[in-house]
């Protein structure tokens, strides 16, 4: 995620590791909900990129599991 723009990094990492939701972070930001749901796309799309790349250079597949499931099992 260090190689995402900041605003995209902030975006994702408020909303998947604080747990926060838009709007929560549309306030915590002073921005439109729009702009935190734009935010939120475009950094995804950047990181399954990247991460394509990287299995594609690495030959290799990589497993993301939540950390609830990983207790779970």
């Amino acid at each position: 995620m260090r190689e995402l723009p900041s605003g995209q990094s902030l975006v994702l990492k408020l909303f998947y590791l604080e747990q926060r939701s838009i709007k929560e972070i549309s306030e915590y930001l002073k921005l439109p909900e729009g702009t935190v749901k734009s935010r939120m796309s475009s950094g995804k799309l950047s990181l399954k990129q990247k991460i394509t790349r990287y299995e594609r250079m690495e030959n290799t597949k990589l497993s993301f599991h939540s950390l609830d499931e990983a207790i779970m099992a």
